[in-house]
């Protein structure tokens, strides 16, 4: 990548930030536009065999739809930003991402995540090795929720009494507490005695020095760790994503229990934190969170 180029990547993520962008979005979107210009010869002369290159290699790369959306978002708003301070009127991604990226996105989601059952993840949580991670990996099984909201939980914000837990706000979630049960609950409070002992940060999980949260990469390193022992995961790079085993899968097992259990599509909706349509909206303005709590505590497995 040219000097140039690398000039435009860094005003457009400054343009990012000035426009409210969290710094998760700057740093993805620059990592996925570093990406693209890495593999194409010049931005404002790109041709359709290069698009059609850059979207070959995120196939190997084994990108999840998300992740593919995620992409073409980026680059679209490239361009957008190169059309806004007059370096180019030429933006390739409508006209290739309408042709591609449909059916792209519907192959990408043939191709589950490994949804691990009842046995495997009492196995799992039964290797952790220490109380840090017993509680990080039964607090993903019982709530299901995402690798960020994980990492963001301030230790205030757990609640004993009332078993909740209240997370920082997202964009990707609907509702702001999840529910635990008894089990977790005691998990927590030997949990609590280690943490007040070694914390300097507010944070619930921590870094290796204790001073600030656990760093992003963390939890799944732990995962994929005790997984490839029970033969759940497979590290190499190009293994198939039903193979890996992630924080994701966490999700996917906390989905599957309950919906097993009996409980409705649209309490699993609600414990999930997922985001609403309008039509949503009014459905879920008519369920009583605290029928959802009985029938999540009804629903949940044990896990130890």
């Amino acid at each position: 990548m040219g000097r140039d180029s690398m000039e435009l990547m860094q005003k457009h993520a400054t343009d990012c930030e000035i426009r409210g962008f969290c710094r998760t979005t700057v740093s993805t979107y620059k990592g996925y536009i570093r990406h693209y210009l890495e593999n194409i010869q010049d931005p404002l002369n790109v041709s359709r065999d290069e698009l059609r290159h850059v979207m070959r290699q995120l196939a190997d790369k084994q990108y999840s739809a998300s992740s593919y959306k995620g992409y073409w978002a980026a680059v679209d708003d490239f361009y957008k930003f190169l059309q806004y301070e007059n370096i180019t009127d030429y933006n390739p991604v409508p006209r290739f991402r309408e042709r591609y990226l449909p059916r792209v996105i519907n192959i990408a989601k043939s191709e589950q995540r490994q949804c691990i059952d009842l046995a495997q993840m009492r196995q799992l949580v039964g290797r952790s090795h220490n109380i840090v991670e017993l509680t990080m990996m039964l607090l993903l099984a019982k709530t299901g929720i995402r690798r960020g909201e994980l990492l963001d939980i301030v230790k205030k914000d757990v609640d004993l009494d009332k078993r909740t837990i209240r997370l920082q706000p997202k964009r990707k979630r609907s509702r702001d507490t999840v529910f635990f049960d008894e089990e977790m609950a005691n998990t927590f409070r030997k949990y609590f005695t280690w943490w007040d002992d070694y914390s300097q940060s507010k944070y619930l999980f921590l870094n290796k020095y204790q001073d600030n949260k656990m760093t992003r990469e963390m939890p799944n390193q732990i995962i994929q760790h005790h997984g490839y022992k029970l033969g759940l995961h497979n590290p190499d790079p190009e293994a198939h994503l039903d193979e890996k085993l992630s924080c994701h899968c966490f999700r996917h097992f906390f989905t599957t229990q309950l919906y097993e259990a009996g409980m409705s599509p649209e309490h699993i909706k609600y414990l999930r934190g997922d985001s609403l349509t309008r039509e949503a909206w009014q459905i879920y303005l008519h369920i009583d969170s605290e029928n959802v709590r009985k029938e999540y505590v009804r629903c949940i497995p044990r896990l130890l």
